[in-house]
């Protein structure tokens, strides 16, 4: 039994006034309804915001999922130029010095070829290549391995001669040396 109910028992008020009472807070009750919002529009702008959450989630997982595969793509693209310079290295140890610019792009690098290796290098038959870029160790490859690297990381290929114009095309009959091919410096005494 409710205190209202107490009080009109007792005889402390009246029915008139109970009934006054009453009225009164059926007519707050109902205000407070009419201001408060339809339920199905409190479950539509739920559930949109359960939709905009769900979609920023996805969102999230999609550019977590596309920054690991970059990672891993170029881990992967890393993997295979090193396999390319490693598996495509030509013997170049020799008397001859050929000049080519370093990775910096700042210093001057020089090798100590033979004289076909400097040859080869010149025709765009050969290339350099970084094999290490801690220790900027630098090796001499092969013209299709450095096509390959041209494509896959074109950083680690330091030099490599692709206009070869003039110097060995077949039709200019170039590589038919009647010549002596050393790229000593030719002085006269």
């Amino acid at each position: 039994m409710s205190l209202r109910d107490q009080f009109l028992a007792k005889g402390l008020v009246s029915k008139k006034q109970a009934g006054k009472v009453n009225r009164e807070l059926k007519k707050k009750r109902k205000e407070k309804q009419a201001k408060r919002d339809k339920k199905r529009d409190v479950e539509a702008r739920v559930s949109l915001k359960e939709a905009t959450e769900r979609e920023v989630k996805q969102s999230e997982r999609v550019e977590a999922r596309q920054q690991r595969e970059a990672v891993k793509d170029a881990h992967e693209q890393r993997t295979r130029a090193k396999q390319i310079i490693q598996g495509n290295q030509i013997r170049h140890q020799g008397r001859t010095h050929f000049h080519f610019k370093r990775a910096c792009g700042k210093r001057i690098g020089r090798l100590e070829v033979s004289e076909k290796v400097a040859w080869m290098l010149r025709c765009g038959d050969a290339a350099i290549a970084l094999s290490d870029r801690n220790a900027e160790r630098y090796v001499v490859i092969s013209g299709k391995a450095a096509v390959k690297l041209q494509l896959i990381s074109p950083d680690d290929l330091v030099f490599f001669t692709e206009d070869t114009k003039g110097i060995s095309d077949p039709e200019e009959a170039f590589l038919v040396r009647k010549w002596d091919m050393s790229l000593q410096p030719h002085r006269k005494k």
